[in-house]
């Protein structure tokens, strides 16, 4: 799960630096569309093996709005289209996962283009539902996911085609993943690939992408940040949940409008720790021992009051070698006002996610 998020951020981060604003560019205020297509579960776990031989359907209902550039963040990535995605997995496989569902909002953003075709990229992070989760009477062979409500990701490459001014076609690459976090185990996730195709209609009035002159970005001081927030996770399946806490100290500078960078350092206390080291046999207490301390870098990509954060961070001080001396961190934050930020995103350690936190982030 975590290798899938990072590289999502380096996705979005890359095409947004590539994609370039069109002046005057004239299109349709709302688009709809619908795209079927078909693909596979991938087997990355050999326990998986009995549960994914199997191909799988798809189908999307979508729903977007264009950007004018009245927020200045959309002319900065090239007017991306703002959209939600209803999606539907016909998993092909009754008793082990049933269907699953899928909502997720996105951005769509342009790669390049001409009057009549374009390719785009297209980011979706949202929440996802597995109808047959594990259970250990009823659905043991199931180790991909262990509840019904999960994350959802994916991330597509878009060939859309204009037939006439309103309609038109589409062909599209995808790579799906439910994961729930480790919030619940078993939770190996599911990865799905597929290959799609559609329609889709254009309508409402007419919006003129202008892209307007801006000043160059007058770098400000930097700012000290004070970083709180709470997650919970399992070690083994049918077992308690365990909380976890992060305190972090960072020093965060903006250098342009779209990205600010920072240096941090991090504490996390993670209860489940001391039982995972017990199976072992480590023993530890529940107090400093237990505390892990890192030191970390991280960026976050600016989309107006939202932003997008990758983390990547080296602990100095941790019990659990097995989680191996790095770590990372991917998610979102949403400025509530001119201090507060309430921010969101999951904690990994590379093939391994260790729990989603949730908290708050205060600048000092």
């Amino acid at each position: 799960m975590q290798k899938i998020l990072l590289s999502f951020l380096c996705i979005v981060l890359c095409s947004t630096e590539c994609s370039f604003a069109q002046e005057g560019n004239n299109t349709t205020a709302y688009r709809i569309g619908l795209k079927t297509g078909m693909g596979f579960i991938m087997t990355h776990s050999p326990s998986m093996k009995y549960i994914t031989a199997q191909h799988i359907g798809k189908q999307e209902l979508y729903f977007e709005k264009s950007t004018d550039g009245s927020k200045e963040w959309s002319q900065r990535y090239g007017f991306p289209e703002i959209g939600l995605g209803l999606s539907r997995f016909q998993l092909n496989n009754k008793a082990h996962f049933g269907n699953a569902l899928a909502l997720a909002p996105y951005f769509n953003f342009t790669l390049t283009e001409n009057s009549w075709a374009r390719l785009t990229l297209k980011p979706a992070l949202g929440v996802g539902y597995v109808q047959k989760p594990f259970d250990v009477a009823e659905n043991h062979k199931n180790v991909a996911i262990g509840s019904q409500i999960n994350l959802f990701f994916s991330v597509s490459l878009n060939g859309e085609f204009d037939i006439t001014k309103t309609f038109g076609l589409n062909l599209a690459a995808y790579f799906s993943h439910f994961s729930n976090t480790s919030f619940q185990k078993p939770n190996l996730g599911i990865n799905i690939p597929t290959i799609e195709s559609g329609v889709y209609y254009r309508f409402g009035d007419n919006v003129i992408q202008q892209e307007l002159p801006e000043e160059k970005y007058e770098r400000g001081k930097a700012n000290w940040m004070l970083l709180g927030g709470f997650g919970i996770n399992e070690v083994t399946t049918g077992n308690k949940k365990y909380l976890a806490s992060s305190l972090s100290i960072s020093r965060e500078k903006q250098v342009n409008y779209k990205s600010s960078l920072a240096l941090s350092l991090d504490f996390y206390y993670n209860s489940s720790q001391i039982e995972s080291l017990r199976a072992d046999s480590i023993y530890i207490d529940h107090g400093i021992d237990n505390l892990q301390v890192g030191l970390s870098f991280y960026h976050v990509l600016h989309f107006g009051k939202f932003g997008v954060i990758s983390q990547a961070g080296y602990y100095l001080k941790s019990e659990d070698e097995s989680l191996t001396r790095y770590y990372q961190f991917a998610g979102g934050r949403i400025q509530l006002n001119e201090r507060l930020s309430g921010y969101f995103g999951l904690k990994t350690h590379f093939a391994r996610a260790e729990f989603l936190l949730v908290g708050l982030n205060y600048r000092l």
